[in-house]
């Protein structure tokens, strides 16, 4: 499953019923969606098994970066450049992701290895 909304004007959070079993490429990127990404202990990532794409860039996103996100075992590309992103980088992540941006946030912290 594909779902793409990019360069609308959507706003509120990102709900967590997205990430559906069968979801593999999700982008909504250039909207006005804030709030936080789910947290590590979401069911999102439980749900998001299949995720292989995940585009949130140019959004007003706040908190960290979730462990799990990076760390999904399908996991190839994620962005999430020019949001209001805080805390460190995640220090693992999948063996798949081959792309990931976080450009233009407000991360703190050491480079992973």
């Amino acid at each position: 499953l594909r779902f793409s909304a990019d360069i609308n004007m959507l706003t509120g959070n990102i709900p967590e019923s997205l990430f559906s079993g069968s979801l593999e490429y999700l982008s909504l990127a250039e909207n006005q969606l804030d709030g936080q990404l789910p947290e590590d202990t979401s069911s999102a990532w439980i749900l998001g098994q299949s995720l292989k794409f995940l585009n949130m860039g140019d959004n007003m996103l706040t908190g960290q970066i979730p462990e799990n996100l990076l760390q999904l075992p399908n996991i190839e590309e994620v962005y999430l450049y020019s949001n209001d992103l805080t805390g460190p980088l995640p220090l693992t992540y999948s063996s798949t992701l081959l792309r990931f941006s976080a450009d233009i946030n407000m991360l703190t912290g050491n480079i992973p290895e």
